[in-house]
């Protein structure tokens, strides 16, 4: 496997992106552009099978809401149950709903930083989505030591790093010349 810290990312893996598009779109229930992201990364993860056009077309057309959406797509979750319980519990509750692995690390961490969003009583300062969007850059997998893969990186965050072999790229060196 090659790995970069970008693909590492909590927001870069698809489970996030359903839940995080989940909350927004509870979050904000009439609002079309939150359904439509919302309705794309259901079909991007394969809860809802079929024609994203001709859903989306109904969506705008009949201008429908959170519970709407989920009625025509025969989604087994309302949105009031959504609303109840702490942002822990929410995420859990999605991850259920959308069988995902929980031993899954992007999942995993996702659901480490609302239990500790709310274990730090930040919920008092911030909306969970807010205190996400402030983090997402910085919340990402951790990867075990010695663990089989390539990892990328540039040499400033290489410093002071040690590793076994190590392969240097240099885009302005042509090909004719030896290195």
């Amino acid at each position: 496997d090659v790995i970069s810290e970008e693909s590492l990312l909590v927001d870069n893996s698809a489970q996030a992106k359903l839940i995080i598009a989940t909350l927004y779109a509870a979050k904000n229930f009439q609002d079309p552009f939150y359904l439509q992201s919302w309705l794309a990364r259901l079909f991007q993860f394969s809860v809802v099978k079929g024609k994203h056009h001709s859903v989306a077309k109904k969506l705008k057309e009949d201008k429908l809401d959170f519970d709407g959406v989920c009625r025509l797509l025969k989604l087994p979750i309302k949105l009031s149950e959504i609303e109840q319980g702490d942002s822990f519990h929410r995420v859990f509750k999605l991850c259920k709903l959308y069988k995902m692995k929980l031993g899954n690390p992007f999942v995993a961490q996702l659901l480490d930083f609302s239990l500790n969003y709310e274990q730090s009583n930040l919920y008092l300062k911030q909306t969970f989505l807010d205190y996400y969007e402030n983090q997402k850059s910085k919340l990402s997998v951790r990867l075990q030591d010695g663990g089989n893969a390539v990892r990328i990186m540039t040499i400033h965050k290489s410093k002071g790093l040690e590793f076994r072999h190590v392969f240097v790229y240099l885009p302005e060196v042509s090909n004719t010349k030896p290195t």
